[in-house]
C-alpha cells in the first residue's frame, strides 16, 4: 500500500518560503505601479508573478510524505533532494500541534508541518506501528 500526503518543511522553513513568496508578489505590485500605472500592462511585473506562482505551486505540488510498506520518502521541491528513510531506522515520532518530528538513526531528526492532512498522516503512521508521543 502507499499513500501520498502533503506536508510543509519545518516551522522556520516554511515561514521563510512563503515570506519570500509574499515578497515576490509585492515585488510585482510595485514593478507594476511604479513603471506603468493602473490602466498600463508591464511584462516585468507580470513575469514576476508568473514565476513566484509558479515556484509556490511546485512547492506545494513537490512536497509530498510517500509512505510504503518499508519506507517513508520526503520529496522535495528537487527530485534529487529527496530523503528516503526504511522504517527500521526509524527511532520514534514526537507531534506537537501540526508540527511531526521524525527521530530517525541515518538523518537525525527531520521536522515537518501537516497542515490539512495531520490526523491521516498519524493513522497511516500508527498502522506501520509507530506510537507517536504528543506534546503541549
Amino acid at each position: 500500500m502507499k499513500t501520498r500526503l502533503w506536508y510543509q518543511p519545518a516551522r522556520n522553513d516554511f515561514i521563510i518560503f512563503w515570506g519570500l513568496e509574499l515578497c515576490g508578489v509585492a515585488l510585482a505590485i510595485v514593478l507594476q505601479m511604479e513603471i506603468g500605472n493602473y490602466q498600463s500592462f508591464v511584462p516585468l511585473a507580470w513575469l514576476v508573478l508568473a514565476a513566484v506562482i509558479a515556484i509556490g505551486i511546485a512547492q506545494i505540488w513537490r512536497t509530498r510524505l510517500t509512505i510504503t510498506a518499508s519506507t517513508l520518502t520526503f520529496g522535495r521541491i528537487l527530485a534529487s533532494n529527496a530523503i528516503t528513510v526504511s522504517w527500521a531506522d526509524v527511532r520514534g515520532m514526537t507531534q506537537r500541534g501540526h508540527t511531526f518530528t521524525i527521530d530517525t538513526r541515518g538523518y537525525g531528526r527531520l521536522t515537518m508541518m501537516c497542515l490539512v492532512q495531520a490526523k491521516q498522516l498519524r493513522q497511516v503512521l500508527a498502522t506501520h506501528g509507530l506510537v507517536i508521543d504528543q506534546k503541549g
